[in-house]
């Protein structure tokens, strides 16, 4: 059956505008040309299925104009892909439609005019001219083309589309209806709905900040900076001794760090052990739920810090953390990355974080409480770096780690991948350490991650493990701080090689800015002379070396 060239080429375009994120996306990871070929193919291949499919309702006038009805929407949606991709870095997505979800009139009065400046500025850019140049050449050209030729050439492009999104389909871990632009759409809308009811019912539980008379703070600490990991293994830093130097920032800095040796984190998961760093919720069974707990952010706004939470993990989603709730009560908050699991598109690397820091660094409060929440070394290990980033290879594991008989090439790659996510998390914090240290202002940085990671370690296993929760935990303090509270600096020097629960955080940074409240727990800081080592719980039992 002849198609029509024309009615193919404008859906061949809005193919293209609807995976243009997509391709961005596999450009941006360095996924190869194949794979960038493939997607160009399967524009093709979307274009020419459906331009059939409309040839065979052509005589079925109700199908027709429902197929048209449904063309349209696509068009439109691949034309908002582009646009939002172009001049946002992002298309259609739940993170695009968080924003227009939240976002109200007034917001929308402000922001039109410099976006149409925007997509006009767009629109008169010499490659647009030029993509515009080449379309009406084809429009003309097409027509008069051979039928052999053009069905050959669509055929090449077709079979490395359908070769494509069989790899997709057999090879993806998630965003696997971001190919169907109508059906992605629904999807993203649907998800920021649901997940929005959700924070919206689970802040309704929220509580005010109790005993608030008790909250007095001597504020040591002018900037006060938490930066929390993801799946790092602390037996993987050389901080730690790690054969391989996957910590060059820090080790340099070793003499001006805390690293604290024997910190366990209360769960294998983001879920369970973000409410408990970040509140005082504790790792034993039985503690009710985690919104009856203050959190880490309504304190140090008591105390009269600014309060900021910067992160590149999802807000809600597959790896729910909750931290859409627990954020939503700093100052001021930025999801810089994916907003949702689903949403991969959207992944940014960590560094992304890093201008907003320190525009939050230098803003006019005297007092600063700024969080960071990096994705870290969440698996898949190799998309949490730029590939110039890549320090280690399968023979340097082989060669430098120790021998274990159930590491083949294929899995030392995989932890080299691991490693290099190590590393790249070293020079986010290198960079972090670096504004500090150039303060006058008494400075702290804390750091931990979530909870760790099996890359096979002791065994042939890769994932969550309740042997592997040892995190790596350590605390920068600029010189400022240093020499305006000596006898901190000797208490956490003391207090290096103690054993303890991550989960006791909130109560060593009231410490850390001299601070006192009504449910600070002297016993759980392991900075307080006072304390005692409890049984350290992970996912409700207890930790066993």
């Amino acid at each position: 059956m002849e198609i029509s060239r024309r009615v193919w080429l404008v859906l061949l375009v809005a193919s293209a505008f609807s995976v243009m994120d997509i391709s961005g996306y596999y450009a941006a990871h360095d996924m190869g040309f194949w794979v960038e070929w493939g997607v160009r193919g399967y524009a093709v291949l979307k274009a020419t299925v459906i331009t059939l499919l409309l040839g065979l309702v052509r005589k079925h006038r109700i199908l027709y104009c429902i197929g048209w009805a449904l063309v349209s929407i696509f068009i439109l949606l691949s034309i908002a892909n582009a646009v939002s991709y172009s001049l946002y870095g992002f298309g259609v997505s739940r993170k695009l439609v968080t924003i227009l979800y939240e976002t109200n009139s007034e917001e929308v009065r402000q922001f039109l005019p410099g976006m149409i400046g925007n997509i006009f500025s767009l629109l008169f850019s010499w490659q647009i001219l030029l993509e515009v140049c080449i379309f009406v050449a084809a429009w003309f050209v097409l027509p008069v083309i051979p039928k052999r030729w053009f069905w050959n050439a669509i055929w090449v492009f077709c079979l490395s589309g359908m070769v494509y999104i069989i790899w997709f389909a057999a090879t993806a871990r998630w965003g696997k209806t971001n190919h169907l632009m109508i059906a992605r759409s629904a999807v993203a809308v649907r998800s920021v709905v649901k997940s929005t009811s959700m924070i919206r019912d689970l802040s309704s539980k929220r509580r005010p900040l109790p005993y608030r008379d008790s909250a007095i703070s001597r504020r040591l600490a002018e900037n006060m900076i938490l930066i929390i990991g993801e799946s790092a293994s602390r037996d993987h830093l050389s901080l730690y001794g790690y054969p391989l130097p996957t910590t060059p920032a820090m080790d340099s800095r070793r003499d001006s760090l805390f690293v604290f040796n024997d910190a366990v984190a209360s769960s294998t998961s983001t879920a369970e052990n973000l409410p408990r760093i970040l509140s005082f919720m504790n790792c034993e069974p039985g503690q009710g739920e985690w919104y009856e707990y203050p959190t880490v952010m309504n304190l140090l706004k008591a105390y009269g810090y600014s309060t900021t939470w910067l992160s590149n993990q999802e807000r809600t989603g597959d790896w729910s953390n909750l931290s859409g709730i627990l954020s939503s009560d700093a100052d001021e908050v930025g999801y810089l990355g994916s907003v949702d699991s689903e949403d991969h598109l959207t992944d940014r690397y960590d560094e992304v974080l890093l201008p907003e820091f320190r525009k939050s660094l230098a803003g006019g409060d005297s007092l600063r409480f700024i969080c960071l929440h990096l994705m870290g070394s969440h698996i898949a290990y190799n998309e949490r770096y730029p590939k110039d980033m890549a320090r280690f290879s399968a023979s340097d594991v082989l060669k430098k780690t120790s021998k274990r008989s159930w590491l083949d090439a294929g899995k030392a790659q995989k932890v080299a991948e691991y490693d290099n996510s190590i590393a790249y998390t070293d020079s986010i914090l290198g960079e972090v350490v670096k504004e500090l240290s150039r303060l006058q202002d008494p400075s702290v940085m804390v750091y931990l991650s979530d909870h760790g990671e099996n890359v096979y370690d002791d065994r042939d296993f890769q994932g969550r493990d309740p042997k592997f929760v040892r995190v790596p935990f350590f605390i920068y303090a600029n010189k400022a701080y240093r020499e305006d509270n000596p006898d901190m600096a000797g208490r956490l020097r003391a207090a290096e090689k103690l054993p303890f629960s991550t989960s006791g955080l909130i109560n060593m940074m009231l410490t850390l800015t001299g601070s006192s409240y009504r449910m600070y727990d002297a016993t759980r800081d392991v900075l307080s002379p006072e304390f005692i080592p409890h049984v350290r719980y992970v996912d409700g039992e207890p930790f066993r070396d």
